[in-house]
């Protein structure tokens, strides 16, 4: 049986930055091959949009972005907007 293991940001995490891309930014130095990023705390596509600059920037260094999560609203409609 393989296991993976990934870290998903809290929202609090979130809100501790100034700009959401920050808060991506740190979480992936903090997790760079395991990260998971919450992206309905502002704009669920402005996140989405955000969450791929990152994910090129973990690229260049070697990793993946696991995925996104989105915890609010309709969460249907939202993932396939995301």
């Amino acid at each position: 049986m393989i296991f993976h293991f990934s870290e998903t940001m809290a929202h609090s995490f979130v809100m501790f930055f100034e700009k959401e891309i920050e808060a991506f930014r740190a979480f992936a130095k903090t997790f760079p091959g395991v990260s998971l990023f919450l992206i309905d705390t502002f704009d669920d596509i402005a996140g989405a949009e955000k969450a791929a600059i990152v994910a090129k920037e973990l690229e260049s260094e070697g990793h993946r972005l696991i995925g996104v999560r989105i915890d609010s609203g309709d969460l249907v409609e939202q993932s396939k907007k995301v």
